[in-house]
């Protein structure tokens, strides 16, 4: 592989590349993990998260507009994780930012944004894996039929 990107005329970043198979790979602040056939977001991330609905929390739900676009940034970003539900219980949170007068004046946020912020702070953890295989050994069986004759 090496030899033949020098051979069109590129230059590999060997600090970035992973030349040796690996069945978990952290690409874009996810972990594809071929063994269980599973995404999730990197541990890093989930805990910036996790530190920024603590801090809301300790505020009493008084935030800024720029800290609450921040969090809904966040959680948006880890769709591929999260699913619709990302967008889903962020909407009312999308709103206060949209609706808030400034960037940086702290305001209590409405029930329906503290009730998406709760919801984060219980299931942040638990949605933070998906699967993207559906493949089962135990499960899987074809039946393959070919045409034995000697021009098939």
């Amino acid at each position: 592989m090496q030899s033949d990107l020098q051979a069109a005329g590129l230059i590999a970043n060997n600090e970035k590349c992973q030349w040796e198979p690996s069945q978990v790979v952290e690409w874009l602040g996810l972990v594809w993990n071929a063994k269980t056939g599973t995404i999730c977001i990197t541990e890093n991330r989930i805990q910036n998260i996790i530190e920024t609905l603590r801090t809301i929390f300790q505020r009493e739900f008084f935030v800024t507009a720029r800290g609450l676009a921040s969090l809904v940034g966040k959680i948006i970003s880890a769709s591929a994780v999260f699913g619709n539900i990302a967008q889903l219980m962020t909407r009312y949170c999308s709103i206060e930012v949209a609706a808030a007068a400034d960037w940086d004046t702290s305001f209590l946020q409405n029930q329906y944004c503290q009730r998406e912020l709760q919801f984060w702070k219980v299931n942040a953890l638990k949605l933070n894996s998906k699967t993207v295989s559906h493949y089962d050994s135990k499960r899987s069986n074809y039946i393959i039929y070919s045409d034995a004759s000697g021009t098939g």
